[in-house]
This record gives C-alpha cells, structure tokens and sequence, in this order.
C-alpha cells in the first residue's frame, strides 16, 4: 500500500514539472514576442517623431531676408594692379663744366625751352662783347672799302682784305654763341622740376645728372594681362581706375595693346592715358584697374548669397509665391547664370522682374515650405 502511495506520488510530481516547463517556455516565448513588438514600435514611434519635427519646423521657419527682382546696370570686369608711368620723366645733364645757378625751385612747373638754369661761363660773355666790337669795326672797314671798290677808287686787294676780317669776327661771334649756348640749361618739355640733385653754386660737369624733370600731364597706367583675356579686351574698353593713396575713381579707355605674349609670365601690356588736372597723381603711383569687358544696361540680376548649388550642379534660388503679409511658399527655381561680379551675377533665365527670393537665410529651407520675413 505504502508504495502505491509512493508512485502515485511521483507520477503526479513528474507531471507538475513537465507541465511548469511548458508554461515557462510559453511565458519566455510571450516576452521575447512582445519585446520584438516593443522595439518595432519604439523605431515607428521615433520615426513619427522625427517627422513631426520636421514639419513643425517648416511650419514655423526662421526668418529670411527677401529680395525683389528688378531690371538695373551689370559690369564684369577684370581686375588687375598696375602702376602710373609716364614717357617724360628724365633726368637732365649738363653740356659744359662749371658751376651751376638755378633759376628754378623744386615743385615749380616749367615750360618747353625755358631756361632753368646757367653754368659759369668762364668768361666766354666778356670775351663776346669784345668780339662784337672788333666785329662791328670790321663791318665799318669793310662797308667803306666796298663802296670804294664799286666807285673804282679802293684797290681789290683791300676791298678783299677787309671783307676776310669781317667774316673772320662774324665766325668767331658764332663759335662762342654755340659755346655759351651750353651753359644754358633749358627745359626739353613742359613739366615740374621734381628733383635739384645739384645745388646752385657747386661744380657740374657733362655726364653728371643734376636735375630730374618729369611731366604730370601726360600720364598713363601700364600692366600686365593674362593671356586667358586677350579677346576679351579692346582697344577701346572702358576702365575704372582705383588710387587707393588719393580715395580717387577716375576713368579711361584702353589705348594700346602690345602684339605679343611675354613668355615668362604668359601676358601682354596694356596702356591707358589718364588725366590728371589737378596734378595730383604722381608717375610710378600704384592703381588698381577694373577693365569693363562685359556690361548690361538692364539685366537681371540676383546676389551671389542667395545662390546654392544642388548635387547635379545646378544653380538654384528659392523663389516666394503665395504671399500672404509677410508669409509665402518658398519653392526652388533652376537658373541659367551669365556673368557674376564680387556681389551679383546675372540671371539668363528662370527669373523675371518682380519676381521675390530669398536674399539671406535659404540654408535652411525646404522646397514647398513656408517662410516668414
């Protein structure tokens, strides 16, 4: 009886286990199931939330600056440094030794011819007068024995005597005129006197510089250009020209191109005279040249911070339609760019006047969002 008891026993014992294992498993089972579920629902839920924040923020976009499309004047141009020059800036050398006497001071402008200065002669003027006397009783002898000669009253022989000392005198006068004439210092053109490297009063001799002149009319700016622009500028094209050491914009047109490219540094010059009244600008100052080489009267034009670039390289802008007070959708529109400058580049098409974009603040904007400014 005692192990009947005892089977039964172990039989319901061995039942009660297979049936807790079971219900483990099942239980382990549910749990993994429904973590699975948890973890697909958590990926849905973030997704959802990620999307509500990105329509609430295109629905409530920062503001942007905006900008309206209106037809005004284009330039492109080529900007190159340069230098002032001018043909007449020359020094000037004596032509006899001497002690020099100025009758010039530095800064003074000066004619063509005029005399700006003498060396001392050495005597040469005394020596002149004296020549110019004998020279005049000579003339007298000779007059007298020509009048004698054509009455048949005075011989040939002093008729041709007097005539050989006057010529004489006449040929002595000349040499001693050419040889004062170097003691004169004479401007060779119209210009100011920049430099008296010479004092008056010390010894000069030929060779020797003493005075630099140079001439503030007729100036021009020279530079250097890359070859890449050769059929892009013209005799003729129009440039600005900055002179930073003066807060001065002037005008001019190119004049001169050269015929070849200089091998060392692949460009060709260019020269463009330049007025100067007022004789303010200087030879060798520095310039900056703005050649015009392309303009519009009445482009359309947008600036070059409201341009972005997709991944195909497409420029593009976003315009704003629908506007409603300071509200609009903002939609992107590709363009065919011309020419740009430092701020603006023209638009060839996918604009037209009136049209609004954004100006500043399009980084963050999503096609067919709405905008506020």
């Amino acid at each position: 009886m005692n192990k009947l008891v005892l089977a039964v026993f172990a039989l319901v014992l061995l039942s009660a286990c297979d049936q807790g294992d079971k219900e483990l498993k099942e239980l382990k089972s549910k749990r993994a199931e429904l973590n699975k579920k948890i973890g697909e629902m958590n990926l849905e839920l973030d997704s959802i939330n990620s999307k509500l924040a990105r329509i609430q923020k295109i629905d409530v976009q920062e503001s942007i600056i905006p900008y309206t499309i209106v037809a005004q004047p284009f330039q492109h141009t080529i900007s190159l440094q340069s230098n002032i020059t001018t043909e007449q800036d020359v020094m000037l050398y004596p032509e006899y030794a001497g002690s020099i006497t100025w009758n010039v001071k530095e800064g003074q402008h000066v004619s063509k011819g005029q005399i700006i200065g003498s060396i001392n002669d050495g005597g040469m003027s005394s020596q002149l007068q004296q020549l110019r006397i004998q020279a005049d009783l000579a003339k007298a002898s000779f007059d007298k024995q020509s009048r004698l000669w054509k009455d048949n009253i005075g011989s040939e022989i002093q008729y041709l005597q007097a005539k050989t000392t006057y010529d004489a005198s006449l040929k002595s006068i000349s040499a001693i005129q050419s040889q004062l004439s170097r003691t004169k210092v004479k401007a060779p053109f119209s210009g100011t006197i920049d430099n008296l490297i010479m004092q008056s009063g010390q010894a000069v001799a030929p060779g020797v510089p003493i005075a630099k002149l140079v001439s503030l009319g007729n100036l021009k700016v020279t530079a250097d250009v890359s070859e890449q622009y050769m059929s892009k500028i013209k005799v003729g094209t129009l440039a600005n020209i900055e002179l930073a050491s003066l807060n001065k914009n002037i005008q001019g047109r190119v004049a001169r191109l050269s015929n070849s490219i200089n091998p060392n540094n692949r460009t060709f010059s260019l020269e463009i005279p330049i007025s100067n009244a007022d004789n303010q600008i200087k030879p060798n100052m520095s310039a900056k040249v703005n050649l015009i080489d392309y303009q519009n009267p009445n482009a359309i034009t947008i600036p070059n911070n409201s341009i972005q670039t997709n991944a195909a390289g497409d420029k593009y802008v976003y315009t704003i339609t629908n506007i409603n007070k300071k509200t609009g959708k903002a939609t992107k529109t590709i363009l065919k760019l011309g020419e740009s400058n430092s701020e603006y580049s023209e638009v060839l098409s996918g604009l037209k006047i009136g049209d609004v974009i954004i100006k500043e603040g399009s980084k963050s904007v999503v096609d067919k969002s709405l905008v506020n400014f």
